[in-house]
């Protein structure tokens, strides 16, 4: 697959660097001279230096040939116009715009097929989703949940001192839950485990359950489940804020495409809100928009201020301004005066495992929620869907079995797939269980998959070898 993306910036840097891993045909369209020679010095791949909204660029980065292009420029209207020249002048079957700006988003401009747009991708809309997912599991840690199947992946990092440091995984069945421990992200490198590996203080364990019995493991790593009624929002005047604020109030804005179908998923809660702006204009706004919450004028960097209000009698601080070291930071000081569960946006994936290691539950990546979301898109045909994990080098698919796939009739012990993937689902007949050896497939089953990056393509061929990308 070739793949023509716009935008050099750290978004378009992680989608190139994942799609060369898996060794598709990727060209980077970068208007910034330095920019482009710094890419084309750390990725493997043609780089063009242009405008992005410019007919002879595009022709020079191959365009034409393109299956997919991808505009992910910080300006909205670079992004469309690019959508829109090439829907105009060439024949390119997906056409992707990151939007941001809301009254974009949320116009008949966004709708598919207008300017040549084919797929609009909010990515404050995509993080808001993540962010009110991982709260309504509990605020645990950060969820992947699927299309076909309740189970889900949730993860954890062990805490120094837990009861379960030096426990064999196969001495973690008495717990009367079925899960798997997928994955283990120990001293910046990965394990596949076995039931033999023992647990190590400081491991961060990615466990595959239902959410009932995901409960059940955290509990048996001292992480039990809480009530979340009452919830400190910081930053609730920026757009994720809003969104945020927006469902668990029981708002709906209806302004931007999507969102309406996420706030309708989720039943309305009765939480007590406080929300925090720094910023007059936009607190005496949200106080006039959410009457039944509390809005509070005031820095968050004002440490009498978890006093004053009173905080330290809250469950749940959400910590989502654009100053990521900020949100870090709250959310630690929140951990240090008891408050149960914190999470905290970030811009990159980077400051995500960090914020992860230092014992923010819940630590979302801007970035990554965008990455993820289009790839998605990439990838949509038999892949239901995609998560990257480690820093893109382990990929999380949900797809499902061909009639001619190889693996069809077969049970699990005499399937062979690339080393290190797994498979940690299986969903046939409606029914989802973590499968073992004598696990028999079936042609349109659900599967989960596990596996490096750079064996993707195989492992999709393997188990739907119908798949073209489409």
């Amino acid at each position: 697959m070739k793949v023509v993306i716009v935008g050099g910036g750290a978004v378009g840097f992680q989608l190139a660097q994942q799609l060369i891993r898996e060794q598709q045909d990727v060209v980077i369209v970068e208007r910034d001279p330095e920019q482009a020679r710094i890419l084309g010095n750390r990725l493997d791949c043609m780089v063009v230096n242009g405008p992005g909204n410019n007919v002879d660029t595009l022709r020079q980065a191959g365009t034409a040939t393109a299956d997919c292009f991808i505009a992910v420029t910080t300006s909205d209207e670079v992004n469309m116009i690019a959508c829109a020249l090439v829907s105009s002048e060439f024949k390119v079957p997906k056409k992707i715009a990151r939007v941001r700006n809301i009254e974009y988003s949320g116009s008949r401009l966004a709708e598919a097929g207008v300017l040549g747009i084919d797929y609009v991708v909010n990515p404050e809309t995509e993080t808001a989703h993540e962010i009110i997912t991982s709260i309504e599991q509990g605020a645990l840690s950060d969820v992947i949940s699927f299309e076909a199947t309740n189970l889900q992946i949730q993860s954890l990092t062990v805490a120094p001192h837990a009861s379960v440091v030096g426990v064999r995984l196969r001495d973690l069945g008495n717990l009367h839950a079925r899960f798997l421990v997928a994955l283990i992200v120990r001293d910046g490198s990965y394990i596949i485990p076995s039931g033999e590996n023992r647990i190590q203080e400081g491991d961060q364990i990615y466990i595959v359950a239902t959410a009932k019995d995901t409960e059940a493991v955290f509990a048996r790593f001292g992480k039990p489940r809480r009530s979340l009624n009452r919830i400190v929002l910081v930053g609730g005047g920026g757009k994720i804020g809003s969104r945020i604020a927006e469902h668990f109030l029981g708002v709906d804005s209806g302004d931007v495409r999507g969102y309406r179908r996420i706030v309708s998923a989720w039943r309305k809660r009765s939480v007590n809100l406080k929300i925090v702006e720094r910023d007059y204009q936009k607190c005496k706004e949200l106080a006039n928009r959410y009457p039944s919450a509390t809005t509070i004028h005031a820095d968050i960097a004002d440490e009498s201020l978890f006093e004053e209000e009173q905080f330290e009698q809250s469950d749940l601080v959400v910590a989502v301004t654009d100053n990521q070291e900020l949100n870090m930071v709250t959310a630690l000081y929140a951990r240090s005066v008891g408050i149960p569960r914190t999470v905290c946006l970030v811009n990159n994936s980077g400051y995500a495992d960090i914020a992860s290691r230092l014992g923010i539950d819940v630590p979302v990546s801007l970035k990554k929620s965008m990455v993820d979301a289009i790839l998605k898109i990439i990838r949509r045909g038999s892949v239901r869907n995609v998560r990257s994990l480690f820093n893109g080098q382990i990929q999380v698919l949900e797809l499902t079995i061909a009639s001619d796939s190889p693996l069809a009739g077969k049970l699990l012990n005499d399937v062979a797939l690339p080393t290190g993937t797994l498979l940690v689902s299986v969903t046939h007949g409606g029914n989802a269980i973590i499968p073992d050896g004598q696990t028999r497939l079936h042609a349109g089953d659900g599967v989960v998959v596990m596996l490096r990056q750079e064996h993707f393509d195989r492992v999709v061929q393997a188990i739907s070898p119908e798949h073209d990308g489409d």
